[in-house]
């Protein structure tokens, strides 16, 4: 998950030169503003920073991007910051050289490293680092929130019509009023914004009709959606505050399995159903349906009124991680008995998958 604050720019602004100064003096390659020059190419210099408990570092090969771990702002000295970055560089360097054919950390790898004279305090792939909120993503009154809302939306498909929709309502409320006392907070430390998370919530090889409705029933949680392509396919990302990214992020992991076995129950039931159009007709009004009764309850919450605030601090997250937001996306015609049944599933539809505890003690590794 991408983080963007005030912090981390300062610690990017801190990284390039440490980044520079090993391209220039270590490979012996030109840096040219944010690329650098390669067998004649220019290639791409992107450094991001991340919230993990596992990695301290990673490659996109797919951006041509490094990646640090917000935890090494704090902890890390210049010497370990600086092989870090040699890590990720020798992972880079390798992709660019031999793609995807050679292992991650193989004899490749390590030959790399040894030409520029990277032991193995280089080639390493984990790091013992004694860092600061390692064992919790977050903090904990944010991790409460999100386990509370958990349990509301699984409530939200009780028998029960009235039950149903007090806890669906509660859950917005508790989603609205944790946005709320995060903005004051910050503004009453002096801060005009807080940190903005960037997480990567679904893949796809293809922009699919399932991963459209899957982006229309996120749009009730409080994020920025963006569609990304990549080298290998399409992704969903997420922004916005880190509970509401997560929320997203587990909803989408929910409705992505799901989705397809209400699909086979209404074949089951509805014989006529059949096809490709179909079916994504059927997901589309899914995710249409599922909105619906999040924004329903929405507007029945008494903080209704202050989304109007959260929508204008939203924008502001939006334009921290993107300096243009790729949202759209083309519809096609549905058919309309399958996205009347979709949306009649998404209406009732309960997210009943539990959130993912993160993992402890686990050493942080390099990507």
């Amino acid at each position: 998950m991408q983080v963007f604050s005030a912090t981390t720019e300062t610690f990017l602004r801190r990284v390039f030169p440490l980044l520079i100064s090993i391209i220039e003096d270590e490979l012996l390659l030109e840096v040219r503003r944010t690329r650098f020059v390669f067998q004649n190419k220019l290639m791409p210099l992107g450094v991001t920073v991340f919230r993990s408990n596992e990695k301290l570092g990673t490659f996109d090969p797919h951006n041509y991007q490094i990646g640090l771990n917000e935890r090494l702002m704090w902890e890390s000295k210049e010497f370990v910051l600086k092989n870090i970055l040699r890590h990720e560089m020798a992972h880079y360097m390798t992709y660019v050289l031999y793609g995807n054919t050679i292992a991650h950390h193989g004899s490749e790898y390590r030959a790399f490293c040894q030409k520029y004279g990277w032991g193995e305090d280089v080639q390493a792939a984990r790091a013992d680092l004694s860092l600061s909120n390692s064992q919790i993503e977050g903090d904990l009154p944010t991790e409460r929130l999100i386990l509370k809302v958990k349990k509301l939306l699984e409530l939200a498909s009780s028998s029960n019509r009235h039950e149903a929709e007090l806890a669906t309502i509660k859950a917005n409320q508790l989603i609205i009023q944790h946005n709320l006392d995060l903005l004051k907070t910050k503004q009453n430390q002096g801060f005009d914004q807080e940190t903005t998370f960037l997480k990567r919530i679904l893949f796809s090889k293809q922009n699919s009709a399932k991963m459209r409705a899957i982006y229309e029933a996120l749009t009730s949680f409080q994020v920025a959606l963006c569609f990304h392509h990549g080298q290998d396919g399409v992704y969903l990302e997420a922004v916005g505050p880190y509970a509401n990214v997560e929320m997203a992020h587990y909803v989408a992991t929910f409705l992505d399995h799901e989705m397809e076995l209400l699909w086979s129950k209404a074949v089951t039931e509805n014989p006529g159903l059949r096809g490709r159009r179909q079916k994504n007709s059927f997901f589309i009004g899914i995710g249409q349906g599922l909105n619906k009764k999040n924004h329903q309850a929405q507007q029945m919450s008494p903080l209704s009124q202050e989304l109007i605030v959260l929508e204008r601090n939203l924008q502001a997250h939006k334009e921290r991680a993107y300096s243009r937001l790729r949202s759209s996306y083309t519809s096609s015609k549905v058919d309309p008995l399958a996205h009347h049944l979709g949306k009649s599933a998404g209406e009732k539809l309960s997210i009943r998958k539990p959130i993912e505890s993160a993992k402890t003690g686990a050493t942080p590794r390099l990507n």
